[in-house]
């Protein structure tokens, strides 16, 4: 699926999610995106600057993901999740 969050039904879950956006739309489409994972299922979050890490990492633990990777390159930053 490529769109809108808002196409989406409620039950609807996926494998892998991938976020690419800046901070100031992040928190909101997170706690949305956050109840279409698959328990097994990954999250890619990028467009993250590399000096916001700190936050980031903080706010997906709160909602208790695990982080299996972090990768940074030009002052950007992502990290993989799984729940």
């Amino acid at each position: 699926f490529n769109g809108s969050i808002d196409a989406l039904e409620s039950n609807t879950l996926f494998d892998i999610i991938l976020l690419n956006m800046l901070p100031s739309n992040f928190r909101t489409l997170f706690e949305e995106i956050n109840g279409h994972l698959s328990k097994s299922g990954f999250l890619l979050l990028t467009g993250i600057l590399r000096a916001d890490r700190a936050l980031y990492r903080d706010y997906v633990l709160s909602y208790n993901y695990n982080i299996i990777r972090e990768e940074s390159l030009n002052g950007w930053h992502a990290f993989l999740l799984s729940l």
